[in-house]
């Protein structure tokens, strides 16, 4: 037979998603947000590559109605071309902040 504490700590399931479970809906935000990053006007002659670098989730257990925190980190390597035929290259990196919302189970970007 088993100690209560034991049976316990058995029963009792973590309450909302854990941060693997939501770990999907912050990579699906960044993949939309490369997919539109990397759409220009053809005319402008200018190509974005959007790399994702880095996504981090941390884990907010005092915060109920926001229970995570992500961040999304982009390397941005952009190609312009120039009048003359050249090309001017440039590289830049971008982060975005979100906050998952317990509510709605969807991940939002915050400032």
């Amino acid at each position: 037979m088993l100690p209560a504490a034991a049976l316990a700590a058995c029963a009792t399931k973590p309450k909302g998603p854990t941060k693997e479970e939501v770990a999907a809906g912050l990579r699906a935000e960044a993949e939309i947000m490369k997919r539109e990053g990397e759409k220009l006007d053809p005319a402008l002659q200018v190509t974005n590559t959007w790399n994702i670098g880095a996504i981090d989730i941390q884990e907010q257990p005092d915060n109920k109605a926001e229970p995570f925190r992500g961040t999304v980190n982009f390397e941005i390597a952009s190609v312009t071309k120039e009048w003359d035929g050249t090309s001017v290259s440039d590289k830049k990196q971008k982060q975005f902040r979100y906050a998952y919302l317990a509510a709605t189970k969807k991940w939002v970007m915050r400032p």
